[in-house]
């Protein structure tokens, strides 16, 4: 895969699966709507379960899940579960960072995103999507970090520049 369809993969991969997991309510089979201020309690309970990278902070209001706007048809929703997904994303890529930017923490940050399989974010990302972040972890495993580098690059970058704005 060249790196163009390889980062164009990545950002569908990272997108489609922050979608496509809402939970269903049993009365009506539909997906269960959040607002912005249940979406981002839902993110941050999650927050609060998971430990990002040593000297790495949680976005207290991530701009995926910000509704500055109402639409014409009112203010924007969120799949229920969308929240949580933002927040195992971000602790995916705080450890990713942390692996590739400190050579004596590397071990320790690749032992913590093996356990990204075992989050709820799993079941809502698709085959190609576990291709993508097993084929990672296996290069990792091996010493290779470039395909763990392109992700971060394509999928990490852009919530560290919401976050430098933010505050």
């Amino acid at each position: 895969m060249t790196s163009v369809a390889r980062r164009a993969f990545l950002v569908l991969v990272s997108a489609g699966s922050l979608t496509a997991c809402g939970l269903t309510s049993a009365d009506t089979g539909h997906p269960v709507l959040l607002d912005e201020k249940e979406i981002l309690a839902e993110y941050s309970t999650e927050a609060e379960r998971l430990e990002l990278a040593p000297g790495d902070n949680w976005d207290p209001r991530p701009g995926q899940l910000a509704t500055d706007s109402a639409g014409p048809e009112g203010a924007m929703k969120f799949e229920q579960g969308v929240g949580k997904q933002t927040a195992q994303f971000q602790w995916y890529c705080s450890w990713a960072r942390l692996a590739l930017t400190d050579g004596q923490a590397e071990q320790r940050a690749l032992a913590q995103l093996k356990k990204f399989p075992t989050l709820d974010v799993w079941d809502a990302i698709d085959k190609n999507g576990h291709a993508l972040f097993n084929g990672i972890a296996e290069e990792a495993a091996g010493g290779e970090l470039d395909a763990l580098a392109d992700y971060v690059a394509d999928s990490c970058e852009h919530s560290d520049a919401d976050r430098d704005t933010a505050g």
